[in-house]
């Protein structure tokens, strides 16, 4: 089956190149509680780590298993969307450390996180700024180091079993925007395949049943849904490469298609960063004549910047919420 390289989560607290994200301010400001500790951070976006600055930290994605090598006296855990991966990151925080930290966004839930934190031990301390709050918690005893095979779920989509993780996108269904993408798509019976932003690899997985000589990547910049995608990949008997890459970073080749159903939320801020690298770096990437497949929802305005990177973009197919854009690259000519 294909090989496997990851780290980081989605869902992650929107950092900025000008200052920390809200939650890193956060607890920038109440670092007493964890800056002189051996400190395990779940949930941190890589981008983080410079502002933190915590010289005794470890950054963990969630996927390490095993014992993850540490003993920390902190566990510090970035409040994630979505309530699997929430109870998720804090079960692995808790086989960590019997001392957590738990800091998120108000919009994220974190009061209703706060209040399941209570039954799990002792809270010790509270704050609150930049619209996010913080939660520091006693356990009575160190929790055993969840197994991701209790955590999976697996559904039936396309003629494929996807399996999931906490937190991946579709987890749990195929979601609308990227079963309207199939029906639509067109591709060569050969050549090379990139599903960029996979989560459980449902686009890049057909298109490898569909087509079985396209050589397929599936890519994600989250560690859960990397393995994800391998794990279905498995499941399906379907050889394919599986690799953690935050959009193109760590891919060095080009490809024929790239096809994505790209996110436009970071945790619950809404960002379009992600899509505009997509397809501003995407003619890098692609081979010659190669083309783009995005699926969006209907405002989000992409035309434009397809337009301004590819020499022909169709709008394949448009309803009430979704559009399916078709952006290719000129043929050179000798």
């Amino acid at each position: 089956m294909g090989r496997v390289c990851s780290a980081g989560m989605k869902g992650e607290p929107k950092a900025s190149e000008d200052g920390p994200a809200a939650e890193t301010r956060l607890l920038l400001a109440h670092r007493d509680l964890w800056d002189d500790a051996r400190v395990a951070f779940l949930g941190a976006p890589a981008s983080e780590a410079r502002w933190l600055d915590a010289p005794r930290a470890v950054y963990l994605s969630g996927t390490e298993g095993g014992t993850p090598g540490a003993d920390f006296e902190r566990a510090v855990v970035y409040l994630p969307k979505g309530r699997r991966r929430r109870d998720y990151l804090i079960a692995y925080a808790g086989a960590l450390s019997q001392t957590l930290i738990v800091v998120g966004q108000k919009r994220a839930g974190i009061k209703s996180a706060t209040k399941q934190l209570a039954t799990l031990g002792s809270i010790q301390e509270t704050a609150h700024g930049s619209h996010c709050q913080l939660a520091s918690l006693q356990l009575s005893e160190r929790q055993p180091l969840p197994q991701l095979d209790e955590w999976v779920a697996e559904f039936e989509a396309r003629g494929l079993r996807l399996v999931t993780l906490p937190g991946v996108f579709c987890d749990g269904r195929l979601d609308d925007g990227s079963d309207l993408l199939l029906e639509h798509l067109v591709l060569p019976d050969q050549g090379t395949l990139l599903d960029l932003g996979c989560g459980a690899g449902a686009l890049g997985l057909w298109a490898k049943r569909q087509h079985p000589s396209l050589c397929v990547t599936l890519s994600d910049v989250d560690e859960l849904s990397v393995e994800s995608a391998r794990r279905s990949a498995q499941r399906n008997e379907l050889d394919v490469r599986c690799v953690r890459s935050d959009v193109y970073s760590a891919l060095d080749e080009r490809f024929d298609v790239i096809v994505s159903n790209p996110p436009f939320h970071q945790g619950v801020d809404t960002d379009y960063e992600v899509t505009q690298r997509i397809i501003g770096e995407a003619p890098a990437y692609l081979a010659t004549a190669g083309e783009l497949w995005l699926v969006a929802n209907h405002f989000l305005p992409w035309r434009e910047p397809l337009e301004a990177h590819f020499g022909r973009v169709d709008l394949v197919h448009a309803s009430n919420r979704f559009k399916i854009w078709r952006a290719r690259l000129p043929e050179t000519t000798p």
